[in-house]
């Protein structure tokens, strides 16, 4: 029985020892596919089709009839057509022809153009934004720049081809409280009044304005209206692809608008606007949608006392994104009106700005699976700004916060890999010592790990607990509009951008091979060392498509990690590395 146990307990011996010892290797390929994954997913894997409610999820709601299901897609059919069939210009039976004029709003943080031809705001200059990272460079203009694009658009289902381009008469112009502006204007004819009030509020930066509306049924018949705000952005030129060899250096990730909506706690995105064709609906618990770019956003929420469920649609015209917010449906007896109200949020993708509006339209700053960091460490870059104006050397300070919190895994890390490299004279010596007996030689080696309390996991295991802070940082620095046009010393006017003189990439990737060569490995394996020092190389190409802040602080990182391995080497200490650096600057 005892020569039993002791065989089984040699075999499990002998297959740990057999994991250990290609865990290396294992971890490494883990590493590199991550990479690899990570980098197409993120620039060149086109995004999958949108999925939304079908038919079958339809059916599964308690007492829903097929009959009733047929309504309800009678419903979220949008009326972005509508308009196509009619003649604008001509006027209908009843309609007071007003005329057309364009009021100006002023507030904190932008200048807007409101047209009475359609009722929409047709301009919305951002007073904080410039066009391009240029000191003479015009402020942004969210609506202008976008040939043809308009906001705030008020329609109302089986009547927009009567509103849609007709000019509506000011009624009002006022501030009924300080600091407050209301704006309402007027339309109507033989069937139907229309009113739409815009409330803007200048007492603090606000990027929101409350679009109200009351519909009268003017008939002698009941009239059916669907309320519904819309925006219409048009779509942003995709980046050509070059030809010649060279042309893989040449990519530029595309900045286009997308289509987002939050319902429920789940956020969904449309980003595949190339493969996108027709329309885009869902009803429920929607608190918002909108269409946005990497920093700025179109959102249109509904109105706050409206409990029902909410439709919202996207559709394609042209080269035209609509998004349209439903408020419900409701029939109209004669002389009867009702009333309702939109918000809508056009402005940066700012956390402060948009969590002031509410906390749902905070996701729409996304993060990924990694939020739960991201979202701290944004928050720290935003208190370090506040002492240090230049966004640039935040980013350093922050590399050094964070290399200074993970450097306890990072040293534990390097002595095991140290470690692992002193024993492979002796793990020789056992080899060659028993190479006839593979159990015993299995069993020698694990005594020497036992022995010097080594574990040859313990020098990649900590490495990879790092990953979620570095995909973390990408996100922040990737999103982060605070980095958008800022300027860093006298060489980058753009820390959002890529670097333009590939300095930061190359510097990289000279420093990630001095860390290559400086770190203590286990492998004696020539394959895997190439590998290895393909890694840097890979590396360089790489950051050439990232924002050249989220390089430096890799970069800084990897410095800082060079320094670290090689005081390690060397047994040099912090206090014999700040008497080093003293001694020689007393000298110069």
């Amino acid at each position: 029985m005892s020569e039993e146990i002791i065989s089984h307990h040699s075999s499990l011996i002998t297959h740990y020892y057999q994991i250990m010892r290609q865990e290396f290797r294992l971890i490494l390929a883990v590493v590199l596919s991550a990479a690899v994954f990570f980098v197409y997913h993120s620039f060149f894997a086109p995004e999958p089709p949108l999925q939304t409610k079908n038919d079958q999820q339809q059916a599964n709601q308690v007492g829903q009839s097929n009959q009733q299901k047929q309504v309800i897609q009678k419903k979220t059919i949008a009326d972005v057509s509508d308009v196509d069939s009619v003649d604008l210009d001509k006027p209908t039976k009843g309609e007071i022809v007003a005329k057309e004029q364009e009021i100006v709003i002023e507030t904190p943080v932008s200048n807007i153009v409101l047209s009475t031809r359609g009722g929409v705001l047709t301009s919305y200059l951002l007073k904080d934004f410039q066009l391009e990272a240029k000191e003479e460079s015009p402020n942004k203009n969210l609506l202008k720049e976008n040939p043809v694009s308009s906001a705030l658009f008020l329609g109302f289902k089986g009547y927009s081809r009567f509103t849609q381009n007709k000019v509506f008469e000011l009624v009002q112009d006022r501030t009924p409280k300080k600091d407050i502006r209301e704006i309402t204007l007027k339309w109507e004819n033989k069937h139907i009044r229309i009113k739409k009030k815009f409330l803007f509020d200048f007492s603090h930066k606000d990027y929101t304005a409350v679009v109200a509306y009351s519909v009268e049924n003017l008939s002698q018949i009941d009239l059916t209206v669907n309320p519904y705000l819309q925006n219409t952005i048009h779509q942003k030129e995709m980046p050509k692809k070059s030809g010649g060899i060279l042309s893989f250096f040449k990519f530029e990730r595309p900045n286009t608008f997308n289509m987002y909506y939050l319902e429920d706690k789940k956020l969904t995105s449309e980003e595949n606007w190339q493969k996108f064709t027709g329309n885009l609906t869902s009803m429920g618990n929607v608190h918002w949608s909108g269409i946005a770019d990497r920093y700025f956003l179109f959102a249109l929420m509904p109105d706050p006392n409206k409990t029902n469920s909410i439709l919202i649609n996207f559709a394609r015209k042209n080269d035209h994104i609509v998004n349209q917010l439903y408020n419900g449906e409701a029939t109209l007896l004669p002389g009867r009106k009702i009333e309702g109200q939109f918000i809508s949020y056009i402005g940066p993708k700012r956390m402060t700005e948009l969590g002031a509006v509410s906390t749902e339209l905070k996701r729409a700053v996304d993060y990924g699976w990694f939020s739960f960091l991201a979202v701290p460490i944004l928050w720290l870059m935003t208190f370090l700004h506040k002492f240090i104006p230049s966004w640039g050397w935040v980013i350093i300070v922050l590399t050094f916060i964070v290399k200074l919190l993970l450097h306890p895994i990072n040293k534990k890390s390097m002595k095991s890999m140290k470690a692992m490299q002193q024993l492979q004279p002796k793990m020789k010596e056992i080899k060659k010592k028993y190479a006839d007996d593979k159990t015993k030689q299995q069993q020698e080696v694990m005594q020497l790990f036992k022995t010097h309390k080594v574990n040859p996991a313990g020098g990649c295991l900590p490495l990879l607990l790092q990953f979620p802070v570095y995909i973390a940082l990408y996100k922040v620095l990737w999103n982060a509009i605070e980095i958008y046009h800022a300027p860093f010393m006298w060489i980058y006017a753009d820390l959002s951008a890529p670097d333009p003189f590939y300095i930061s990439p190359v510097l990289l990737g000279v420093f990630m091979f001095l860390q290559q060569k400086l770190t203590p490995t286990a492998s004696t394996d020539p394959a895997q060392q190439k590998m290895m020092m393909i890694m840097p190389v890979m590396f360089t190409v790489f950051m050439l498509f990232l924002p050249v802040g989220l390089v430096i602080y890799i970069l800084v990182n990897t410095v800082m990690s060079v320094v670290q391995q090689y005081m390690m080497k060397r047994d040099i200490s912090s206090r014999d590395l700040i008497k080093l650096v003293t001694r020689k600057l007393k000298k110069a």
